[in-house]
């Protein structure tokens, strides 16, 4: 907070104050996040253990350590394990798999009806975007024209604006994984019953 009327004191404008303290911020928590996430890799590749993931208890518990949130169906992880981007296939499903349903490739599906429609979910994802955009501007001109009263009131506008954006980024990420994860599926089924592919499980990086 010292930092901040320093800056005001400076004769800075106060939404120049408002950018450079949410900078340093999300910096810093950025910087912690990276820091916990490279604990948490390092743990998860001491544990990981090819010969069990055929056992769905095992490796959904394995999953749900690795990245903090609910597992997918066991299915749906092996399928990931089995493409050559597995890592990057696997982040996208597990990081955003509150946007599905299903418990094998075949039954797949999006959570929310309108987004199975193509059209539809290209304009949720060219919209949101734009929502952010607005936000964003919007609350900058609270502050610039309410002055430390306006950081207070333009505060809800920026986080609708920023939570505008992470809507975007993981729908990004989700339809993603969905299309990989189909493209999989289109791969394995070329491929001959009687030759079965090589041993792909490997530890998820």
């Amino acid at each position: 907070m010292s930092d901040v009327a320093m800056l005001l004191d400076a004769g800075l404008p106060v939404a120049v104050v408002a950018v450079i303290s949410g900078v340093v911020l999300g910096a810093k928590v950025v910087q912690a996040l990276c820091a916990y996430l490279r604990q948490g890799r390092k743990e998860c590749l001491e544990l990981w253990d090819r010969s069990k993931v055929d056992d769905a208890f095992w490796l959904e518990s394995y999953i749900n350590h690795r990245y903090n949130v609910r597992s997918p169906p066991a299915d749906l992880v092996r399928a990931c394990l089995e493409a050559g981007n597995s890592t990057t296939m696997m982040r996208d499903l597990v990081m955003n798999w509150r946007f599905f349903q299903g418990n094998s490739l075949p039954t797949l599906r999006w959570r929310g009806a309108s987004r199975n429609h193509p059209i539809l979910l290209w304009v949720e994802l060219a919209m949101l975007p734009l929502v952010y955009f607005g936000f964003v501007v919007l609350g900058l001109l609270v502050i610039d024209k309410g002055g430390e009263r306006g950081i207070v009131a333009a505060g809800p506008l920026i986080a609708l604006g920023a939570l505008s954006f992470w809507s975007f980024l993981t729908l990004i990420g989700a339809r993603r994984a969905l299309s990989d994860l189909r493209r999989q599926d289109e791969t394995d089924e070329r491929v001959s019953l009687s030759h079965p592919p090589a041993d792909k499980h490997r530890a998820l990086g």
